[in-house]
């Protein structure tokens, strides 16, 4: 099944993974890391550049909040919605 990646400062990503796989199936694929315009899986280069995958910002499943072991439907959007920096709060 196809899902697509989006990181509000990014391009998409399709991803193709089997059913019944979770958001870290998706993110565990080799080619997720172009998320993030990095090479190899997202979890990987997210830890790499960032520190953690967590430090990448707030997670979405076609807009509903998710967590790493949320399931994803085919044709499912990931969002990641990156942390401001330097912002006020």
């Amino acid at each position: 099944m196809r899902i697509e990646i989006l990181r509000l400062t990014g391009e998409p990503v399709a991803i193709e993974v089997t059913e019944g796989a979770t958001v870290k199936d998706v993110f565990s694929s080799p080619e997720s890391g172009r998320a993030i315009r990095q090479e190899g899986s997202l979890l990987e280069a997210a830890e790499r550049v960032y520190g953690s995958i967590e430090a990448l910002g707030t997670l979405r499943v076609n807009g509903a909040g998710a967590t790493l072991e949320t399931p994803v439907q085919p044709g499912a959007t990931i969002l990641l919605i990156p942390k401001v920096e330097g912002g006020r709060a």
